[in-house]
């Protein structure tokens, strides 16, 4: 018997809404771009998730789009 698709978990997947990536998923691509202490502060009305984290010593504020994508703010 060979395994269905049921069978076999699905592959991890970066977290999206409708609207693009949820809070985790924000909070993990802050994390990947290498940045530490990610405190992620709110979702604005534009879209773009804001958030707190630390490059080295220096506390950055940063916004992240519905791609994902980092930007300082």
């Amino acid at each position: 018997m060979t395994p269905t698709s049921m069978d076999t978990p699905a592959p991890a997947q970066e977290k999206r809404t409708q609207d693009g990536v949820d809070r985790q998923a924000a909070k993990a691509a802050i994390e990947t771009d290498g940045y530490k202490g990610v405190t992620v502060v709110g979702k604005g009305a534009n879209g773009l998730w804001h958030a707190k984290a630390y490059r080295g010593a220096t506390e950055v504020e940063l916004t992240v789009d519905a791609a994902g994508r980092v930007s300082m703010r």
